[in-house]
């Protein structure tokens, strides 16, 4: 069994090719939906696609965070060390216990550890985050395809919860995704409601059952 697989993943197309060759068969079935931005050309099309609502919310909270002086940025290899991604994602994501989160886990924080730097030294994993001007206070993690940019974890101190900082790094990681030329901002598994005001598509991911 295999979870969370896209229709038009590689893998789909793969079990497909093998039915018609041999005796070898499958079955997929959908299972989860996944919310995802269809990008505009640039962020200001983005803006001008969501209502008054959205728009006047988004630009409270950036005044908020212009009046104290933070300001979202993404960070890269070449102004932040590969190494220090770890304890800084940690750090900022287990600062929140509202949720019981699986990076609790030993297991959890040695993958961090072991994979985050070299994934992000070759930018497979970016990042942007909120800036207290030189100390880092929130985080979002962002995994590449080929043509789109894909929200993974993040977090945030909760001393600056009243602005928002999720918010605000969805909308910097939305300008990201537009600078890379990608096709989508995709929020990946998961119908959770705060999703449903930044995106403009939905789709199905679904588990793939094969015997040998």
């Amino acid at each position: 069994n295999l979870k969370h697989l896209r229709p038009d993943s590689n893998c789909l197309q793969a079990m497909n090719l093998l039915d018609q060759d041999s005796d070898f068969k499958h079955s997929f079935r959908e299972t989860l939906i996944c919310h995802y931005l269809q990008l505009p050309a640039n962020h200001d099309s983005f803006l001008r696609s969501k209502d008054s609502r959205f728009r006047k919310r988004l630009k409270r909270l950036q005044a908020l965070a212009d009046k104290a002086g933070l300001s979202a940025v993404e960070i890269d290899p070449d102004n932040f060390q590969p190494s220090q991604l770890p304890d800084l994602f940690l750090s900022l994501h287990l600062q929140r216990r509202k949720v019981k989160s699986c990076f609790e886990l030993s297991a959890a924080q040695n993958f961090v550890v072991e994979t985050l730097p070299a994934l992000f030294e070759k930018r497979a994993i970016r990042a942007c985050v909120l800036m207290d001007r030189d100390r880092i206070v929130a985080i979002d993690l962002y995994t590449t395809s080929h043509n789109s940019l894909c929200v993974w974890n993040g977090g945030f101190l909760e001393e600056f919860g009243y602005c928002s900082p999720g918010k605000l790094l969805i909308n910097q990681g939305i300008k990201l995704a537009i600078a890379l030329s990608a096709d989508e901002f995709d929020f990946l598994r998961g119908g959770e409601i705060y999703k449903e005001s930044w995106i403009n598509k939905s789709r199905f991911i679904g588990q793939l059952e094969f015997v040998l």
